[in-house]
């Protein structure tokens, strides 16, 4: 969802046609967009500032989906995968296979690959609750 609470359009694509592009994922399931988010660090709704209109939410992290890890491989071979780097990729940044770059939004510790924004094919796909 928005910040607005409409449904995200990237995440409506996904919904509808099982299918999108994936950055950051991770092997654990969380039952709540709220465990999901606190595990993976995840600026949500509830750390905006009220006072500041400017101020956006990255991901509720309500979404979960299952897929076949192969296609993360192109057709000559290349994985199309990656562990992230700390702060978004900043440059010189060290490698964070487990989050912990944001404390301020959560306890991290979740196992993470960045996939480059393949286009993945789901074979199933969740809407969590929000706790």
């Amino acid at each position: 969802m928005d910040d607005n609470g409409s449904v995200n359009v990237h995440s409506k694509d996904i919904i509808d046609n099982n299918e999108g592009r994936v950055t950051y994922f991770g092997y654990d399931k969380y039952d709540t967009g709220l465990d999901a988010g606190e595990a993976f660090q995840v600026k949500q709704p509830r750390h905006l500032n009220p006072m500041d209109p400017k101020d956006k939410s990255w991901s509720d992290s309500r979404l979960r989906s299952e897929f076949d890890t192969l296609q993360l491989y192109g057709k000559d071979g290349h994985l199309n995968a990656r562990v992230p780097r700390e702060f978004s990729g900043q440059v010189g940044a060290l490698p964070e296979p487990f989050t912990k770059a944001y404390p301020g939004f959560g306890k991290g510790g979740a196992q993470q690959v960045h996939a480059d924004g393949a286009t993945i094919k789901f074979d199933k796909v969740d809407i969590l609750p929000e706790k």
